[in-house]
């Protein structure tokens, strides 16, 4: 006799009926949990309400504890820099150390824009060729820096104290001169050097600006410094990295394109065209400026013109502007008792020794300035 065998009903899914599924299981569980994290995260709670307030509060006293005076002047300041070309972390370095331990002896401090950066070589460099020259080494400070307004550089000079000796050399151009001291506000409320200088409160109200309000707690009052480099901070505190300072940055950028040029020049004869009703105005600040150091015999104080680029000289701003400029930069210096140099008509430069109408982008241009630069300092340190 033939036993016939009962044939086993499938599943469309191909999973034998009456066997649990695994998947659907998994996919249960998981959607269980999902719903129970998101009813724990929306539904309210003060377990949850007292750990989100203890770890923000944490955080806070960590980073008050992290960021102070101590830290910012020490050696491992760079972790607060954005990157090796923050300018304004290491000059707030420097200057916050100089403010506790004032530099004793003469030196030589170099505050000015980026174009006058550019066009010198680092501060080891020239304090090498002063000593050669000189005969005994002389500190060089390095308080330059991309974009540096009035209220900066006297906030950066204002750090030497009244005690400094030796030279003093400050940046000067036709274009600072035509600045408007409206473009101060956003430096005021997004300052980029954080410590606290009386010099730079005056520029900040000579300009129509009051002071923001200081708590006398560290962080607190430069905070926007270091929110701004919140990710550069996190970043080098984790990875240990600290970014060694790169002070110059346009060597070997390639020139202008004639649509970059066009650009720049447009801008640039923009702003000339106010250089006459604000000129005065901006050597009113400079006066200020100089006058922290009125003892000449202490402290020598150059006024050092920036590069220009012969093509915007010839094509953009005129000779015949660049002439009486000059002349009145230097009508100013003679009454203030101090120094006006303009190595441009010295130092031999050419339109290819330029990236844009005043940064400087080749070796041999920045040796010949730098060399101009240090001629002229030696001897000035000597006599004073």
């Amino acid at each position: 006799m033939t036993v016939v065998q009962p044939k086993s009903p499938k599943a469309s899914s191909g999973t034998i009926v009456g066997e649990p599924s695994q998947t659907v299981g998994i996919v249960d569980k998981l959607t269980v949990a999902w719903t129970a994290l998101a009813s724990g995260l929306l539904t309210p709670s003060l377990v949850a309400v007292v750990i989100a307030v203890g770890s923000c509060c944490g955080a806070i006293v960590a980073a008050d504890l992290l960021i102070t005076e101590n830290s910012m002047m020490g050696p491992n300041a760079s972790v607060y820099a954005q990157d090796p070309l923050d300018d304004y972390c290491y000059a707030t370095s420097d200057a916050l150390r100089f403010q506790h331990n004032p530099p004793k002896g003469d030196h030589v401090a170099l505050i000015g824009t980026a174009a006058m950066r550019e066009a010198i070589e680092t501060d080891e460099q020239v304090a090498r060729r002063i000593e050669r020259g000189f005969g005994k080494p002389i500190p060089v400070i390095d308080f330059m820096s991309g974009g540096q307004s009035g209220i900066e550089m006297a906030a950066l000079a204002d750090s030497l104290g009244r005690d400094y000796q030796g030279v003093v050399v400050l940046g000067v151009s036709f274009s600072r001169l035509a600045a408007d001291s409206s473009e101060l506000g956003t430096l005021v409320r997004e300052p980029r050097l954080a410590f606290v200088s009386a010099a730079g409160d005056a520029e900040i109200r000579a300009a129509g600006f009051e002071p923001p309000h200081r708590s006398g707690n560290y962080l607190i009052d430069n905070y926007k410094f270091f929110v701004a480099r919140y990710r550069s901070i996190l970043w080098h505190l984790v990875s240990g990295i600290r970014p060694a300072h790169d002070s110059r940055t346009y060597l070997g950028r390639a020139p202008a394109d004639d649509k970059q040029w066009a650009s720049d020049s447009a801008i640039l004869k923009a702003r000339l065209a106010h250089y006459e009703e604000r000129a005065d105005n901006n050597l009113g600040a400079m006066d200020r400026l100089i006058r922290m150091f009125p003892d000449r015999n202490k402290v020598r104080i150059v006024l050092l013109e920036i590069p220009l680029n012969p093509r915007a000289a010839a094509d953009v701003v005129g000779h015949s502007f660049v002439e009486a400029h000059r002349a009145r930069m230097q009508a100013f210096a003679q009454r203030e008792g101090v120094l006006y140099w303009d190595l441009n008509e010295t130092a031999g430069l050419t339109p290819d020794d330029f990236q844009d109408w005043a940064h400087i982008n080749r070796a041999s241009a920045k040796d010949r300035w730098t060399g101009q630069l240090v001629d002229r300092l030696i001897p000035l340190i000597q006599t004073k």
